[in-house]
């Protein structure tokens, strides 16, 4: 009898509360089914009765009332080493089938975590974070000595601490889904193909995904934010009235509300640009005038 003979002679069913004896295959493709089975008999108790009675296509071993395994003789062996190499006689231990589905689950959880750091640095890796980058990049290229500070609570990776938010991120991910994982494979999912991800553990309640400030003290604030849309944010505080006059001078000219200037992402280095011009050229003034005071009145 050929091995799909033997597998379609035999009737599957579950093994549930209902039923007082259920028959399976052990076969290749059924390796997986037949460990299923055994767990559920090992959940309920290890130790088990059981009897082999050898056939002619192999062995036939009965697990008491609850369950009954057929064997074809060339997987014998196999199915003993399932069994962790037990003597098969009146008794048998399943203990070791809920040891190593304990490794696997550690094991898979593990696997899990790893795709989810991998698929956060990718998530984190956008084009949309890359130019928040890019724009601080320009900034501090600009005026070096600019300092980082902390962004409120209502982001969610800040800039300056991205390493060290993204690993918190991965452990509330992780802890939120420890019991669903499920859950976590959607939440490895969204992230890897760039699904809207504002509703995920881990996520919500954050109106940004990512952000940096920035204060130059003798200049104003920069602020970079990219919020849960994926829409890049960029705004500049100007204190120095006289740089800001200069600014609004400027063509074409700068959304400005009261000291705040708001430069569409795409002019924004340009806009930077500007702002060291105007700069200069105000400490180039007051150079000029310092020097004009030293020489004092001309002699007539």
């Amino acid at each position: 009898m050929s091995l799909y003979d033997l597998a379609t002679k035999i009737e599957f069913s579950r093994i549930d509360e209902d039923t007082t004896e259920a028959n399976i295959a052990y076969l290749p493709c059924h390796v997986g089914a037949t460990k299923d089975a055994l767990r559920k008999l090992a959940r309920a108790k290890i130790d088990w009765g059981i009897e082999v009675l050898e056939t002619k296509e192999g062995f036939t071993v009965v697990f008491e009332d609850a369950l009954t395994v057929t064997v074809p003789g060339n997987y014998w062996n196999a199915f003993q080493h399932l069994l962790d190499e037990q003597e098969l006689s009146k008794t048998v231990k399943l203990q070791c089938l809920l040891d190593e589905q304990g490794e696997e689950e550690q094991k898979h959880l593990q696997n899990l975590r790893d795709e989810l750091r991998k698929a956060l640095r990718g998530f984190y890796s956008r084009k949309e974070f890359q130019e928040v980058f890019q724009y601080v990049d320009s900034w501090k290229r600009l005026w070096p000595d600019s300092r980082f500070i902390d962004l409120p609570k209502s982001v969610r990776i800040q800039f300056q601490k991205q390493n060290k938010d993204l690993i918190r991120l991965e452990e509330e991910i992780f802890a939120a889904y420890s019991d669903d994982r499920g859950g976590l494979e959607q939440t490895i999912e969204s992230l890897t193909i760039g699904r809207s991800v504002e509703m995920l553990d881990g996520f919500k309640g954050y109106d940004f995904l990512y952000g940096a400030r920035l204060e130059k003290h003798d200049i104003g604030i920069l602020e970079v934010m990219c919020d849960s849309g994926l829409h890049v944010q960029v705004t500049v505080s100007i204190q120095d009235q006289e740089l800001q006059d200069k600014l609004e001078e400027n063509q074409p000219p700068v959304k400005c509300v009261g000291t705040v200037f708001f430069p569409k992402p795409g002019m924004a280095v340009e806009f930077f640009k500007k702002i060291r011009i105007a700069q200069e050229d105000i400490l180039q003034g007051e150079d000029n005038a310092q020097g004009a005071r030293s020489e004092g009145p001309s002699d007539v």
